[in-house]
């Protein structure tokens, strides 16, 4: 049986879990993080941060407001904070702080099959270049029109 279930409810036990059997899976609610996972059809497995976290790790965070929010880190700063952004997000998020910081995504499943982040080439190749594909993102307004009149 599925349910759902607000994280803040399921926070004491997700922290619970992640201390005694060291990870648990959630699905993810929310499309800031397409299109590398998809809002209620994929799910992501969280284990305990090892600190300092790296770039391109995925941290599952709590913001000041009682939101839960899973982003990629893009910058680490030498006190120790963190710069995040959702792939489908222009906003940067700055400073996440290391005590606000839940769990980390060791593995996610997208469409059935499951990636384990730090090992994946195709993570790996997808990061780098969405990192770059991204600056051209806002000019797609422009030009999907175009395009669209092209396939006709």
């Amino acid at each position: 049986m599925n349910e759902r279930i607000d994280l803040r409810e399921m926070e004491p036990l997700i922290e619970e879990m992640l201390e005694k059997s060291g990870n648990v899976t959630l699905t993810v609610a929310g499309m800031s993080m397409q299109p590398m996972i998809y809002h209620r059809r994929d799910t992501f497995t969280l284990e305990r941060p090892e600190f300092p976290l790296k770039k391109y790790d995925l941290p599952l965070y709590k913001r000041e407001d009682g939101s839960f929010i899973l982003h990629r880190i893009i910058k680490v700063h030498k006190d120790g904070s963190y710069t995040c952004r959702g792939d489908n997000q222009r906003q940067k998020e700055y400073p996440v702080l290391e005590n606000q910081i839940i769990g980390v995504v060791e593995k996610f499943t997208r469409n059935g099959k499951e990636i384990v982040v730090g090992r994946s080439f195709g993570y790996f190749v997808y990061t780098r270049m969405w990192g770059f594909l991204r600056h051209f993102k806002k000019y797609y307004k422009y030009v999907a029109p175009i395009m669209r009149k092209f396939k006709r």
